[in-house]
């Protein structure tokens, strides 16, 4: 079962302090919110049903997102882990959106709306945490979520979702001026739409550049202002692309594997990321040990279940 916590660290100042401070250890971190945090949500919580959809094209094919075909490619819970798993991204996906409202620095202008999903290295479920991320915002039907998948190797979004050999991100990058929303995919999910990873060939990599994706991701930010785009890509210890994602991101999610992870390889990791992105992290698969933690976990897990037979 994956079960999924997770930190997300603000951008208190422009520079952020020394990077001992930055990552501490592989485990997720219990972040207070400020103030002003809060009294964004509160200010803004009247108005967010009046939020207006992205102007997407109409037409296209629209991508199934069956469950069971997701379980296959590991890339869903089973059935049992289902409730459980969605109040988990529930508590990211706030983090999460009440980021994209912050400033990086004081008078300087909001994290914006693209999240960066990476991992240190493959095997942590970075892909996995995209999507389901992505589901669990689109499902509380405020905000537009644009599901792209950068990770041009393995593409496993891409995959899962039935679109090999679809044009996508790799195609846009080639293009330059071509319009990313033309090639997004409505889903059976609304409010999700899809980018696929498109088709890889040799030299793609030297697509990835900061004079490429940082207007791309300026063209997804403006598009998508007052929503969020999640983007899965390549490990960053593994790939030249991803740092310059990160690099252009609005905000970074590190994904940790409880009991997998290294600390090494997550400060190594942390390291490639340039100081003024705010990066969170979402411990995966953990499980509790302490007594402690079981009583509360599953004590929690008791209450969930009493409260649905009394509503039978």
């Amino acid at each position: 079962m994956s079960i999924v916590q997770s930190a997300l660290e603000r951008a208190k100042k422009a520079n952020r302090l020394a990077e001992t401070t930055r990552v501490t250890k592989p485990a997720p971190v219990t972040v207070p919110v400020a103030a002003p945090a809060v009294s964004v949500l509160t200010d803004t919580a009247a108005t967010e049903s009046m939020r207006a959809p992205v102007n997407w094209p109409t037409g296209g094919k629209v991508v199934s997102v069956d469950h069971e075909r997701l379980r296959e490619h590991s890339l869903y819970p089973p059935g049992s882990a289902v409730r459980r798993q969605q109040d988990d991204y529930r508590s990211i996906r706030r983090e999460v959106i009440n980021a994209t409202r912050q400033p990086r620095a004081p008078e300087s202008p909001p994290i914006g709306p693209i999240v960066v999903m990476t991992s240190a290295l493959p095997g942590d479920g970075k892909s996995y945490n995209a999507l389901n991320l992505a589901l669990s915002i689109a499902s509380e039907g405020i905000h537009d979520v644009l599901l792209i998948d950068a990770d041009t190797v393995r593409h496993s979004l891409t995959t899962a979702l039935g679109l090999e050999g679809a044009p996508g991100l790799i195609d846009v990058l080639a293009r330059r001026g071509k319009d990313f929303m033309e090639l997004t995919h409505p889903t059976s999910v609304e409010r999700l739409r899809f980018l696929s990873a498109g088709s890889r060939f040799d030299g793609a990599s030297d697509l990835f550049s900061n004079g490429r994706v940082g207007p791309l991701f300026a063209n997804i930010a403006a598009a998508l202002e007052g929503h969020v785009a999640i983007v899965d890509t390549a490990p960053i210890l593994l790939s030249s692309e991803t740092p310059v994602l990160t690099d252009a991101a609005g905000q970074v999610l590190m994904v940790v594997r409880a009991g997998l992870t290294l600390q090494d390889s997550i400060k190594d990791a942390v390291s490639r990321i340039k100081t003024s992105v705010p990066i969170g992290f979402v411990l995966n698969a953990w499980e509790p040990v302490l007594p402690s933690e079981k009583k509360a976990y599953y004590g929690y897990e008791a209450y969930v279940e009493k409260q649905a037979r009394k509503s039978v």
